[in-house]
């Protein structure tokens, strides 16, 4: 109610639907982390799919042929009036939903088919309304813009007025207030994480360069006018390998609970401490729901930890305690005789080899969390300005402190232990990512079980779509080490659909495949040829490599049974442990044959696709290499159907396939001897 006795509408009750995606994020990544499948069938898959039914509804076909979401209020709440349409974080958000949904059902239909059928006939969900849902998530409009790789964060934000938060850096009141409620609206300032939050939870929608690139736009827009806001840019900053914003977001966000504030009303922020949580163990730390989903209960691999962090953890979490495991003290206490630094330094030094993964008393400190033999404490010393991030790990330990501002001190510990039959190496210092090697004789058996289920993960998608790019190092016939790059896309549809198109320095390539007739068309060179090759896609592999002696890279991939086509002739198998690439973090596997090696990246996940796959091959002189990175990986109702079309251009010169000249990036200078 207003001063007057008038009804004031509070528009972000009314409007702020991205909610309705943040629990189905949520329901999706509990289910993911803990394979709870009671909850699953009792309660999760109703809530994904009734979330779904509610964004199909609610994305709307307009006269552009596109799907919009209108009238809508994002995370950043100081655009609130009725004219925001398209949100990103809402739209992507929702078009993520919608595709969970579709994915529930097939999992609840390859698992338990009877139930399935029974719970479709409870939500009265029929296939034209499943329909409707691939429609929405082909069509739903997400404001990126191809050309630059952003975001836009709603329809029109761009053309609002650009304003220099640094130009109110001493303020002391949020920046609505400074400025007033309707310049605000005006300008492109914003609350708190937005596009930002989108980055946090769905990264493989910001591929290669784009997470950069978002990040540094929006960043300097953002006033941080909610507590929420610092621990979200912590950690995406954190990801990106920006240390110096990471913990200056972190130190922001700690602040929030270790300062006195009057907001605070004598208490703390719940969910402001979710965030710095995960800032430190999503972002810091690189652990993540990845680690225990539901399909993939492989223990053997360490994610990947930020360098400036403490190193790799391993999950699960064991709990979260406002009491000193050794002594029993409170967060306070100084463990019974009124000294904690002492008491403290008495645990660290007499505990070393306890059991327990406890740090000591500490004043002020915020939480402690336990992460399998590690513990973290937040703190801040009496009477002084340091925040203070100290780490524990029961083992083997050497610890080394390395201040990296004046108010902010971290604990870089390095150890190496063997949990479940692999090693980590951790605290790699400095600004490049740190990977994480296997210690010790290699799994063989790990290595192919992990490959098996990348290769019956990719047999059982119907459709798949994804960007790759290509570098091909060689050695040219002047004995100088060349890269040549190229980039494209594939679409398929199994069996016997395929489209490829392919752009480098030297050719510029689009083919496709129907089942009956295979059409490859050279637009530099504006010539094309067609080849009767009725068969599925398999058979298409051999006829191109067996019959015309042009044999696909990396097409064992597209195989129906890849696993069946990659493993003839190994003699030498692996795991290498982790790497990241694009963000993604992967099963790292390496495999040796008589006349090649191969490295293949493998996601982690319930969705465990190629991210890289490497090629060397040893009977040629400088030992070229090929590398297939691939990125946007998508699949099902994900996949445009409409893919498999490809229209000669006028004036196309048809060749017989005899007459085609070779259609490679390999200029004459940079050809190797023996390579074709």
């Amino acid at each position: 109610m207003g001063p007057a006795g008038e009804t004031i509408d509070i528009l972000t009750g009314r409007m702020e639907h991205h909610i309705t995606a943040d629990v189905a994020y949520a329901v999706w990544q509990y289910w993911r982390a803990t394979g709870d499948e009671a909850f699953f069938i009792d309660a999760g898959a109703e809530i994904l799919l009734e979330t779904a039914r509610f964004w199909a509804s609610r994305a709307v076909a307009g006269a552009d042929g596109k799907r919009h979401i209108r009238h809508v209020i994002g995370p950043d709440e100081y655009h609130e009036d009725e004219d925001v349409d398209d949100n990103a974080f809402t739209n992507v958000m929702a078009r993520w939903n919608i595709a969970r949904g579709l994915e529930a059902i097939e999992v609840m239909r390859a698992r338990w088919p009877d139930g399935a059928a029974a719970f479709c006939e409870r939500l009265v969900l029929g296939e034209p309304e499943l329909a409707n849902w691939r429609d929405a998530v082909a069509r739903i409009v997400t404001g990126l813009d191809p050309a630059t790789g952003l975001y836009e964060q709603f329809a029109g934000y761009h053309k609002l007025e650009p304003l220099d938060l640094s130009l109110y850096a001493d303020r002391k009141m949020p920046i609505d207030v400074v400025i007033g409620r309707e310049r605000t609206q005006r300008s492109q300032v914003v609350k708190q994480a937005d596009v930002v939050a989108l980055l946090a939870l769905l990264p493989d929608e910001f591929p290669g360069a784009a997470a950069k690139a978002n990040f540094r736009y929006y960043e300097p827009r953002c006033a941080h006018g909610s507590s929420l806001s610092a621990g979200i840019h912590a950690l995406v900053a954190a990801r990106l390998g920006e240390t110096e914003n990471a913990l200056r977001f972190l130190r922001q966000a700690a602040a929030a609970d270790l300062e006195l504030d009057p907001n605070s009303a004598g208490g703390i922020r719940i969910a402001g401490l979710r965030g710095l949580w995960q800032a430190i163990v999503l972002g810091f730390a690189g652990l993540g729901p990845e680690r225990r989903h539901a399909c993939d209960r492989s223990e053997a691999a360490a994610p990947v930890a930020h360098p400036v962090f403490l190193g790799a953890l391993e999950a699960p979490f064991r709990g979260i305690s406002d009491q000193c495991q050794y002594c029993g003290g409170d967060a306070g206490g100084g463990g019974g005789d009124g000294d904690p630094d002492r008491s403290r330094q008495e645990h660290i030094d007499g505990r070393r080899d306890a059991a327990t993964a406890g740090i000591g008393c500490h004043p002020r400190r915020l939480w402690v969390l336990s992460i399998s033999s590690m513990a973290f404490t937040l703190e801040r010393d009496e009477g002084g300005a340091a925040v203070r991030i100290r780490g524990r790990v029961i083992g083997d330990v050497t610890e080394v402190d390395v201040c990296n501002s004046p108010c902010m001190q971290y604990t870089l510990t390095k150890f190496t232990t063997t949990v479940k039959k692999w090693a980590t190496v951790l605290a790699v210092v400095g600004m490049a990512g740190a990977t994480n090697i296997s210690a010790g004789q290699a799994d063989q058996a790990d290595a192919k079980r992990l490959l098996k289920a990348m290769s019956d993960y990719l047999a059982a998608q119907k459709a798949i779509s994804f960007d790759y790019d290509v570098d091909l190092e060689l050695v040219s016939t002047q004995q100088q080490k060349i890269a040549l790059a190229s980039s494209g896309a594939l679409t398929l549809n199994r069996p016997d659909k395929l489209h490829l198109t392919r752009t480098g320095g030297f050719a510029n390539l689009e083919m496709t495949f129907d089942g009956k007739t295979l059409t490859l068309l050279g637009k530099n060179t504006n010539l094309y040829t067609q080849v009767e090759a009725p068969g599925t896609i398999d058979q298409l592999v051999d006829v191109l490599r067996d019959k015309y002696h042009r044999p696909v890279p990396a097409a064992d991939l597209l195989m129906s049974d890849p696993y069946k086509e990659l493993m003839p002739e190994v003699n030498d198998v692996k795991d290498l442990g982790s790497g990241v690439i694009h963000g993604i973090e992967c099963d790292h596997l390496a495999f040796r044959t008589k006349e090649v090696d191969w490295q293949i990246w493998i996601a982690q996940g319930a969705r465990p696709y190629p991210c890289r796959y490497v090629i060397t091959s040893k009977k040629v002189t400088g030992w070229p290499q090929y590398t297939l990175d691939i990125w946007a990986w998508k699949t099902g109702a994900e996949v445009a159907s409409d893919a498999f079309k490809l229209e000669i251009p006028a004036g196309a010169k048809q060749l017989t396939p005899d007459q085609v000249p070779e259609i490679n990036d390999i200029p004459a200078l940079f050809t190797p001897k023996g390579a074709k």
